[in-house]
């Protein structure tokens, strides 16, 4: 459900949980996934003060936690060891400082992107599914002269992010839509 803040979507997800259950789905057959995991177990509770407890078996969590635990049982299908490791921002910021430092780019001005810009930079490319050029050019203009180096680095991350059998956040929701895109079976 994609619509305005206060139009009632937190309300129509709880009353659909509720009627399906009502009309006899079995709880442990609906996932409910939201953006907080505060937010998915609020809307499980209120659907059950309007039918049952019922509700409160019915498989929710947010979008990240849910392709993180499908990921790591399916990780052979998108060549990842099942052991692979969520990195939090914090985590991700710290890589893309270590291969900014490695590779001397800060050395050249001052006014390199700092590693959360890089991260931000990154990130907005894969979600707008657009070149890290046309992010820079469209949402970062400043940074327009260092295009080539920081492109260097989104690659290097991603390679190291591979190596180390590590994931970020948009590597969740990027390999979750491979894996259901590609595999069938799953």
């Amino acid at each position: 459900v994609l619509a305005g803040a206060g139009s009632g979507k937190t309300k129509t997800l709880v009353y659909r949980v509720a009627r399906l259950i009502h009309d006899g789905v079995n709880p442990k057959q609906i996932l409910l996934l939201t953006f907080t995991r505060k937010s998915s177990q609020e809307m499980l509770k209120r659907a059950a003060g309007i039918l049952d407890n019922r509700c409160q078996q019915v498989a929710g969590g947010t979008f990240h936690s849910f392709c993180n635990m499908m990921l790591h049982k399916y990780a052979k299908q998108i060549q990842y060891s099942d052991g692979f490791t969520i990195m939090d921002r914090g985590d991700a910021e710290n890589l893309m400082a270590l291969i900014r430092k490695d590779g001397n780019y800060q050395t050249k001005d001052k006014r390199f992107p700092k590693r959360n810009t890089l991260l931000d930079i990154h990130s907005k490319a894969i979600n707008l599914n657009q070149s890290i050029e046309r992010v820079i050019v469209d949402h970062f203009p400043h940074f327009e002269l260092y295009v080539d180096d920081i492109q260097d680095i989104s690659k290097k991350y991603h390679l190291r992010k591979e190596m180390l059998s590590l994931m970020d956040y948009d590597d969740l929701l990027i390999k979750m839509v491979h894996l259901l895109t590609n595999h069938a079976e799953v």
